[in-house]
């Protein structure tokens, strides 16, 4: 590990940071809100900016984090890492369209809800 990650998974130990994690938690009444699925044990508060060793500390605005599920969680860096590498978006037109056509061959939706 280096010595940011060090810092970093020492303060996600740290009492402040639990406590954050509960309230953060209760706030979105245990709900991923982009899969609007129950947040599992291995969800994770997601820093919605660059989290350098500088600001990774910082809790101070509530709206700069959100919950979510480690699957998600994945989901959205890969596609930030995509975006920051290529700034290029249409990459989730793409996903969207993949996706909408596995779902209706497989049987997942109707044609009538896309």
């Amino acid at each position: 590990m280096t010595k940011e990650s060090d810092m970093k998974a020492a303060f996600r130990r740290t009492k402040i940071w639990k406590d954050f994690r509960k309230k953060m938690k209760e706030k979105q009444n245990g709900i991923d809100p982009i899969t609007r699925t129950k947040l599992q044990k291995a969800a994770n508060l997601h820093h919605r900016y660059f989290a350098t060793s500088e600001n990774y500390t910082d809790l101070s605005n509530e709206d700069d984090f959100i919950f979510i599920n480690k699957q998600t969680h994945d989901a959205v860096h890969w596609i930030l890492r995509y975006v920051k590498k290529y700034g290029d978006l249409r990459v989730l037109d793409a996903f969207y369209d993949e996706i909408v056509s596995e779902a209706v061959r497989n049987d997942f939706i109707d044609e009538d809800q896309i």
